[in-house]
């Protein structure tokens, strides 16, 4: 709920849109908590974030937990920031328990996952895994014209003291908890069960 009140709505919801001054106040909130937690910030050329708890053996892959930050114009205040926020949460119980993992644990907030503001969406989580590369990313623009190359560099400038990965690490495994829109379900009592698929997407100009 705290988050939420960064690029809050009359409506009740949240309009943070990618690299946008409210996701730096997001970025600025959330690494507030880790670092107060002991856990340490890092970001890459995508923009993503990354707050890491060590484990016991540093060279093991990583379990890599999270979601995104960003929001559609009109998004509601647990898509995507319920997964970061559970993963941090989780995260940070265990270092509060004096808990060292067998492996890292990083929580992630990818960069412009929702592909509101620049299209097309999931550019961090591509950029991650090699799916598409930084100089098509940072050439997109948004309808104000301003490139995503541009706002990349004003969201590192506004973290000077946050310190770069190489862009892409091997992860282990990778867990997202996602809210699905809407209590229907839940108000009817329903039964939900293990997702197992997802609709698919593409995007024509």
């Amino acid at each position: 709920m705290s988050l939420a009140e960064i690029g809050a709505t009359p409506a009740g919801g949240v309009n943070r849109q990618a690299l946008s001054d409210g996701e730096i106040a997001a970025w600025r909130r959330v690494i507030g908590w880790a670092v107060e937690a002991g856990l340490t910030p890092s970001t890459d050329a995508a923009g993503n974030l990354f707050l890491t708890l060590a484990g016991r053996n540093r060279a093991a892959p990583p379990l890599l937990l999270g979601s995104h930050l960003d929001s559609q114009p009109t998004g509601g205040k647990f898509d995507g920031a319920a997964g970061v926020m559970a993963a941090l949460e989780a995260v940070v119980s265990l270092a509060e328990q004096g808990e060292t993992p067998a492996c890292d644990l990083i929580v992630v907030a990818w960069m412009n996952e929702e592909g509101s503001r620049f299209a097309p969406g999931m550019m961090g989580s591509e950029a991650f895994t090699g799916e598409r590369g930084m100089d098509a990313i940072r050439a997109a623009r948004d309808a104000d014209g301003i490139a995503v190359g541009e706002a990349l560099d004003r969201l590192h400038q506004a973290f000077p003291d946050v310190p770069h990965k190489p862009l892409g690490f091997a992860a282990g495994v990778y867990l997202e908890l996602h809210i699905e829109q809407g209590p229907l379900l839940e108000a009817a009592g329903r039964t939900i069960g293990v997702v197992t698929g997802i609709q698919g997407k593409k995007t024509f100009q």
